[in-house]
């Protein structure tokens, strides 16, 4: 049953990427390289913006991408592309799950920094108007 699966897997890569399931596999390979390094840096350039909580489960979530991409190359090694492409495939989700998370954490930091900014120019423009108005 799991054979037919992996089969019904591979069968659908090759439909959705041509009939080379080793280039496709390899090329994803590449782009969770990529994605993994791009969530490093992420998180290194927005390290003090995240909290021991928020960095635990992106830590979490990273080791499991990373486990996820070492079962991918296994795969690879034994030239089993199918089932290689969508364990890579599975790592890049997990990525990019991890960056969709770390951004909107930043993202509503900034527009509560903002929104502190405006509020608190307001105040100070609304003492400004009233002085000169005295």
């Amino acid at each position: 049953k799991m054979h037919e699966r992996r089969a019904e897997h591979e069968d659908k890569i090759m439909m959705e990427h041509g009939t080379n399931i080793q280039a496709a596999a390899e090329g994803k390979l590449g782009a969770v390289e990529n994605k993994m390094a791009e969530v490093r840096k992420f998180i290194d350039r927005h390290d003090d913006r995240f909290d021991a909580e928020a960095k635990a489960k992106a830590e979490v979530r990273l080791k499991l991408a990373e486990d996820v991409l070492v079962q991918g190359k296994a795969k690879l090694e034994a030239k089993v592309f199918g089932e290689a492409f969508l364990l890579f495939q599975k790592a890049h989700h997990l990525l990019q799950e991890v960056k969709i998370l770390l951004s909107a954490k930043v993202d509503l930091e900034e527009q509560s920094v903002k929104s502190d900014f405006k509020e608190h120019q307001g105040k100070i423009r609304g003492k400004i108007r009233i002085d000169l108005g005295l």
